[in-house]
Order: C-alpha cells, then sequence, then structure tokens
C-alpha cells in the first residue's frame, strides 16, 4: 500500500514538471514568434518608406534580415524539440496502451512453432 502510494506521488511530481516544461515551451514558441512577427512589421515599414533612398534602406533593412533569419533557427530548433518530445510520448503510451497479444495471435504462435519442429 505504502509503495502504491510513492508510486502515484512519483508520477504526480514527474506529471507536473513535464507539464511545466511544455508550457514554458510553447511560451517561449509564442514570445519568439511574436518577435520575429514585430521584426517582419519592421521590414515592410522601412521598405514601404519612400523618404529613404535605396543605400539608407539596405543599411537598415541587412540588420533585420540578421535579426529574422536568426530567429527563424530558433524558433527552427524549438519546434524540433517539441516534436521530438511529442514523438516520444506517441511511442511510450503505444508501448504503454497499444496493441497487446490477444488469444489469436498467441494461437498464431503456436501454430508456427508446430510447423518448425514437424519440419
Amino acid at each position: 500500500m505504502v509503495l502504491e502510494i510513492l508510486k502515484m506521488t512519483i508520477r504526480t511530481v514527474i506529471a507536473g514538471k513535464i507539464g511545466d516544461q511544455k508550457k514554458s515551451l510553447m511560451q517561449k514558441e509564442l514570445e519568439l514568434e511574436k518577435e520575429r512577427n514585430q521584426i517582419e512589421n519592421l521590414k515592410m515599414i522601412t521598405v514601404k518608406e519612400t523618404k529613404i533612398d535605396s543605400d539608407e534602406r539596405k543599411r537598415r533593412t541587412v540588420p533585420l534580415n540578421i535579426a529574422f533569419n536568426s530567429l527563424n533557427g530558433k524558433i527552427e530548433q524549438l519546434c524540433k524539440k517539441i516534436n521530438e518530445d511529442r514523438e516520444f510520448e506517441s511511442k511510450a503510451k503505444w508501448f504503454e496502451y497499444g496493441e497487446k497479444p490477444n488469444k489469436i495471435f498467441l494461437k498464431l504462435v503456436k501454430s508456427r512453432q508446430k510447423q518448425k519442429t514437424n519440419l
């Protein structure tokens, strides 16, 4: 009985920590996407501005492009991490709750074993 309570407590703590990690990853992704959208809006404003000559426009857009590409890389890495976590979780669920051997499967195994021993 004590072991069951201990197992339940450990599972609860681990589930809470994993939930916090998921929330922080999702929050980080949202923040990076907001930053990327702000940089994209700044680029659009700079490009649309007619009072600036082309050299000044290029000088202003180069740092924005660098920042935009950097944020895209960070977002891509974060999405990859989230997808790996989801993939691991789905594999674990399939392993835990997936297909279980049933009577038909066990009969097939037995019949194949008999066939192998008879040959």
